[in-house]
């Protein structure tokens, strides 16, 4: 998860992967964060406490 955002700040080669692949790493972290969030409220709106 850190090695591409940190290979484009350290101006290294990323062998069979493309150089601009570091900068997609903020965007890959939002949309798996709303998938996260939504299975999370998914499971909310189904949760029955146990009463006690």
């Amino acid at each position: 998860m850190n090695y591409f955002p940190a290979a484009v700040l350290l101006e290294k080669e990323t062998p069979f992967f493309p150089e601009n692949i570091g900068y997609y790493s903020p965007l890959v972290g939002i949309v798996f964060f709303f998938i996260a969030y939504s299975i999370w409220m998914l499971g909310l709106k189904r949760y029955k406490s146990t009463g006690s």
